[in-house]
Formats: C-alpha cells, structure tokens, sequence
C-alpha cells in the first residue's frame, strides 16, 4: 500500500512538472517583417522573403492605412534597387519605421 501512494505521489508531481511552463508568444506580424528587413539591411542582400514582407505591409493597411501607404512606397523602391549602400540604408529606415 505505501509503494502505491508513493508511485501516486511520484506520477502526480511529474504530471505538474509537464506543463508549458511560460506561455509563447508569438510574434506580431510586424515585428517578423521588422526582423527580415532588419536581416536586408545588415546583408544588403536582398532574398525571398519580399513576398512575406508584401503580407505584413498588406496587413498594415488595416490598422493604419497611412503609414502602410508610404511604407509599401518606399518598399517598392527597395525592391527596385540594385546598390548595396542604398538597399542597407532604406531596409534600415523601412524597419525603424515599424
């Protein structure tokens, strides 16, 4: 009888050392283009995440039409550039703008 309440014992503190622990958050939809434009602007390469990018910036609109306006314009002039000077810096200000 003790062996059981022991195992009942052991089962009972290991079931409540499973939980997740802390919540995770995920990250806003900004914060992952922020992140990728902030990866241009450090590289000045310029890969395939425009298409994700793109998303974010859609998704913008939404809640501040304005500011996603002018930010889809200068992304637009990113994706057009050809020097790694001007890709780094406008990535840059594009991310410090989200």
């Amino acid at each position: 009888m003790q062996f059981g309440k022991l195992m009942v014992i052991l089962m009972v503190s290991f079931a409540a050392g499973c939980g997740s622990g802390s919540p995770t958050i995920d990250a806003s939809p900004m914060s992952s283009a922020r992140e990728m434009l902030e990866e241009v602007a450090n590289t000045g390469v310029i890969g395939g995440q425009f298409q994700a990018i793109e998303a974010e910036l859609d998704k913008m609109k939404q809640t501040d039409g304005a500011k996603a306006t002018s930010l889809i314009k200068q992304f637009n002039q990113l994706k057009a550039m050809k020097d790694v000077a001007k890709i780094k810096a406008t990535a840059g200000n594009i991310a410090g703008q989200l």
